[in-house]
């Protein structure tokens, strides 16, 4: 049913009223808020970024100048997410003097990436600075994890393939060990790629490797090919190396010792 005109008038005014009191806070905030007397930009963009594989960190230093009276003291920095660092905490900045601020950015994957760092002040005052960068890494084909562990009692061990590719990716062919039998799922889409933001759509493949009777040396490996020539190691239950401080040699500690079940009967 349509609003009448009294109506209208009345959500008119309470919207008003809403933003007046909204404007009004932020003014106070302003207001109230400690000074930060340091001039210079404050945001980066790294623009397009071509990186061979993930992850890649790329570094910009802002130079801020304290255009103050007085010196000022970085008390310490926050980042919004583990992807961006800065590392500024305690430094003081004499009159005059330029504060550098390094900024770090790190690309997991294609598509744009942005970090912003809070600084804050012995004044009580604190600013941001920021940065951003549109990813775009050529070679995204990978095994996570690189290792497998094959498991008592049935000798079977698991990894994935992933890869950001427009299309699906190919099916790879395997090569290793006699002993065991290696399996490829079909690849399943997991992420959509976005023209806006330059995000390629990402892709997952189960890998599964068994153990027929008797099991491989540890150590072994499992090769998997693909038809543009690329190829990735999957190496089979690798030993433990513990570094001995006193020798400086390392001992080496096998990983599941325990082998294939004994045959029934």
């Amino acid at each position: 049913m349509p609003i009448d005109t009294p109506q209208r008038a009345s959500i008119r005014k309470q919207i008003l009223i809403a933003v007046s009191i909204v404007a009004a806070i932020a003014v106070v905030i302003w207001a109230i808020l400690p000074p930060v007397p340091l001039s210079g930009e404050r945001t980066h963009d790294f623009g397009l970024v071509e990186f061979e594989s993930p992850p890649h960190r790329v570094q910009h230093t802002f130079e801020l100048v304290n255009d103050a009276s007085e010196p000022i003291q970085i008390v310490k920095t926050r980042s919004t997410c583990g992807c961006t660092q800065a590392v500024v905490s305690g430094e003081i900045v004499q009159p005059g003097n330029v504060l550098e601020i390094p900024v770090s950015l790190r690309l997991d994957r294609s598509g744009d990436k942005e970090g912003v760092v809070t600084i804050y002040l012995d004044n009580g005052g604190s600013f941001d600075v920021s940065v951003k960068a549109r990813g775009l890494p050529t070679k995204t084909l990978r095994l996570a994890p690189e290792a497998v562990r094959l498991r008592a009692p049935l000798g079977i061990g698991s990894t994935k393939l992933r890869m950001e590719s427009p299309d699906t990716p190919p099916t790879p062919t395997a090569e290793g060990p006699e002993e065991l039998i290696v399996s490829v799922s079909p690849w399943k889409q997991i992420g959509f790629g976005d023209e806006k933001t330059g995000q390629i759509a990402s892709w997952m493949a189960p890998v599964t490797i068994k153990a027929e009777g008797e099991w491989p040396p540890g150590g072994s490996q499992v090769l998997l090919h693909f038809p543009d020539g690329q190829t990735l190691a999957i190496t089979v239950n690798p030993p433990v190396f513990i570094g001995n401080p006193e020798s400086q040699q390392d001992v080496t500690v096998p990983v599941d010792a325990t082998g294939p079940p004994a045959p029934a009967g």
